[in-house]
């Protein structure tokens, strides 16, 4: 929500040829850093087990450690998969096993992410969004995935700017859409997640919450024009 929050204020400012607020900027700054800081606490309170670990390391392990496990990942043997873009597509292979039992995918999907250690430290068991697409469609393939992702991003983007949303804050689908697209670009880096919020969107479920959210907004139906 954050990661919304931040790039609709930035387009606001944008649209309305407005400077930054460099106090505000820096009073970010100091927030992103406290929850850094605090993330591993986080993580105890929501049930994870108490280790010795440090907040600096669990913070480059979760921040700073996909970069080596993709490259580790490449290098090492890479399993075939049963479906075409099983990884990449597993939210929508998923739904299909459950639903309709036309696939039937792998019980036990973490084996293959397996944990990786360097240096007598473990880095977690994540390597980006790359890992799915490469996994699934190696070098060439991932450049695709990659130029469908820009090419849908940024239509998504201009049609943001170049609508009414920003300016009479009332929130079309095309809003709509892409802020719940939004945090699944900025978790890229960690693994991927944008083919599973865009499978979800294709769902019956994601325009009936739009049109509940809207009624409770602003007391009527999208397709409602006054």
């Amino acid at each position: 929500m954050l990661i919304t929050f931040g790039t609709f204020y930035f387009i606001h400012l944008n649209l309305n040829k407005m400077r930054l607020n460099l106090k505000r900027l820096l009073l970010w700054g100091i927030c992103g850093y406290i929850f850094l800081m605090s993330f591993q606490q986080l993580g105890f309170l929501i049930g994870r087990e108490k280790t010795a670990e440090t907040a600096t390391y669990v913070i480059g392990v979760y921040c700073g450690a996909e970069i080596q496990n993709l490259d580790d990942y490449i290098r090492g043997p890479i399993e075939k998969m049963d479906y075409w873009g099983e990884m990449t597509f597993y939210q929508f292979l998923s739904t299909l096993e459950k639903d309709w039992g036309v696939v039937h995918l792998r019980t036990d999907r973490e084996k293959l992410l397996p944990f990786n250690y360097r240096g007598g430290y473990g880095l977690g068991n994540v390597a980006t969004a790359f890992q799915a697409y490469y996994v699934d469609f190696r070098f060439k393939g991932t450049m695709i995935v990659c130029f469908v992702i820009g090419l849908i991003m940024q239509l998504l983007y201009k049609r943001v700017k170049m609508g009414n949303s920003i300016k009479n804050g009332v929130m079309n689908w095309t809003s709509y859409l892409y802020s719940l697209i939004l945090p699944s670009m900025f978790m890229s880096f960690f693994a991927e997640s944008f083919y599973i919020v865009l499978m979800n969107i294709l769902g019956f479920r994601f325009w009936i919450g739009y049109i509940l959210l809207f009624l409770l907004f602003y007391g009527k139906f999208p397709w409602k024009k006054n």
